[in-house]
């Protein structure tokens, strides 16, 4: 269900949020958003499979450098997915730098909270 919510929540920053943030443009309706909150959830499951698979091939070395970015650096995550979702799909959705992408990430972020409060 949380998926779900996060899904709609995601739509609605992209439709709402992301075309008023200076630097970032989103070109598409509600439906386009849905898809693009669904490659949002998508990509954030790729991160974190490849965070396993550097930890596993590590031995668990990696385990501290990600710990340290996970803390000190949570809110540079959503924007990294912004920016790799706007690299495959430039014509819907894109960003003039990482200033952008960081601020539209915030917004994700808060979706992304806002989210896990329902079960």
């Amino acid at each position: 269900m949380k998926y779900i919510i996060y899904i709609l929540f995601s739509a609605i920053a992209f439709t709402m949020i992301v075309p008023h943030v200076h630097g970032a443009y989103f070109h598409g309706t509600f439906a386009t958003g849905l898809l693009f909150g669904l490659l949002m959830g998508l990509v954030a499951i790729v991160i974190g499979l490849i965070e396993a698979a550097v930890a596993t091939a590590t031995v668990g070395v990696a385990l501290i450098p990600i710990f340290i970015f996970h803390i000190f650096c949570f809110w540079l995550l959503p924007a990294i997915q912004l920016r790799i979702v706007a690299y495959y799909w430039p014509n819907h959705l894109g960003f003039t730098g990482w200033g952008p992408a960081i601020i539209a990430g915030l917004a994700f972020l808060v979706v992304k909270w806002i989210s896990k409060l329902f079960k």
